[in-house]
């Protein structure tokens, strides 16, 4: 699905009641709408086990549905025991409505952010939490824009930091490279000094 396409969605379905409520706005509304649903293991599996016959009783509702309604995306995602949260959040409104090049952030255009996180209470499960979120990201990676919300990044992703800033990134390392040009600010995801 083209991310970009105001005539498309997708939506997070789990097959529950609330994302099924999501889903027929959605296909009100849309041309195009996609599903997607995350199977991480979780314990109440009733909503994962109905997802396919919801999406076909729903798309029998109504004519015009069952055109719209497309793709169906299931991503696996290996189960932990440790603590994690997916965070979901929707952007856009008021954000939306400012230029691509007016701030340092230029991903004006995007609906939702997704932040995984994970924790640990040995230290020896350090590891195993990493790669669980790597895992992750990876498995959601073919469903997203491929931009990055530079606060949701950890220390050691620096080559994703131009991917934060998108076409503003050469002008930003400019800047920098005039009011800071010895990096003195460096701490967290850094923009660099442009080379002279």
């Amino acid at each position: 699905m083209n991310s970009t396409d105001p005539n498309a969605a997708i939506v997070l379905f789990s097959g529950g009641q609330d994302s099924t409520v999501c889903l027929v706005w959605a296909l009100h509304r849309f041309e195009r709408v996609e599903t997607i649903g995350f199977d991480y293991g979780q314990r109440h599996r009733v909503e994962l086990d109905v997802r396919g016959r919801v999406r076909v009783r729903i798309s029998a509702m109504r004519a015009p549905w069952a055109t719209r309604l497309g793709e169906d995306h299931m991503v696996e995602i290996p189960a932990r025991n440790e603590s994690f949260a997916i965070f979901i959040g929707q952007v856009g409104g008021a954000s939306s409505r400012i230029g691509a090049d007016a701030t340092a952030y230029p991903h004006r255009d995007t609906n939702f952010v997704m932040n995984v996180h994970t924790r640990w209470r040995e230290r020896g499960d350090e590891r195993a939490a990493i790669k669980w979120a790597r895992e992750f990201f990876a498995a959601t990676a073919p469903h997203a824009t491929g931009g990055v919300y530079v606060n949701f990044m950890p220390e050691d992703e620096t080559e994703r930091v131009p991917g934060a800033y998108g076409s503003n990134y050469t002008r930003l390392a400019a800047l920098k490279a005039k009011y800071d040009p010895d990096n003195l600010f460096r701490i967290n995801q850094n923009i660099r000094p442009a080379s002279a």
